[in-house]
């Protein structure tokens, strides 16, 4: 399948909701490119997120810092020190995005291996779009979430099941298109 052809399979896949196959596409589409290249590329998708996360934590910064120096294509040495990654953070998609810069990172480091770097580069870029559709469904419609109480603790209680709207559906429809669009102009430049 051309590069035309597997863009327009997936674009269909995002539009049909069929998010598993869209998932496995994009790791094909990944695996077409350059590892430095995909790698620059996850770092804009989870720059996306960062102003979301750092709304809830702004005194926070390694995120940024790790941006950064990720967006050079280049990996991160393993003597600069990142303690915020290993802090559980609360904020709704935090988690998720904290575990695609972890993903970012390795793959940085293993850009010898372009499919192992495809994958995690994948994985990352899966890990921000949860984020990013987790935080927005629980701050627009947070009725749509079926909440446990926190019984460890006396913290508000916490989501533990989207019950789901239409408008989230079509919010995460968005997101994977834009990143469809962005791929897209990416594998047309190369």
């Amino acid at each position: 399948m051309t590069k035309n052809e597997s863009l327009a399979n997936w674009r269909l896949l995002v539009v049909k909701h069929n998010w598993s196959e869209a998932d496995e596409v994009l790791l094909t589409l990944l695996e077409k490119l350059e590892p430095r290249e995909i790698v620059k590329f996850a770092v804009a998708q989870l720059r996306i997120f960062l102003p979301v996360f750092e709304k809830y934590h702004p005194e926070t910064t390694a995120p940024h810092e790790m941006l950064d120096l990720l967006s050079q294509g280049e990996p991160i040495s393993p003597s600069i020190p990142f303690p915020a990654l290993n802090t559980t953070y609360s904020s709704p998609g935090a988690y998720a995005f904290i575990d695609a810069l972890r993903l970012i990172d390795e793959a940085s480091q293993h850009q010898d291996d372009p499919h192992f770097c495809a994958f995690k580069v994948a994985q990352a870029i899966l890990n921000v779009l949860s984020a990013r559709s987790f935080e927005y469904s629980l701050t627009q419609f947070p009725s749509a979430w079926e909440l446990a109480p926190n019984e460890e603790t006396e913290a508000p209680p916490r989501p533990i099941r989207y019950i789901g709207t239409s408008e989230t559906e079509r919010f995460k429809e968005d997101i994977r298109l834009h990143l469809v669009n962005a791929l897209e102009d990416l594998m047309l430049s190369a």
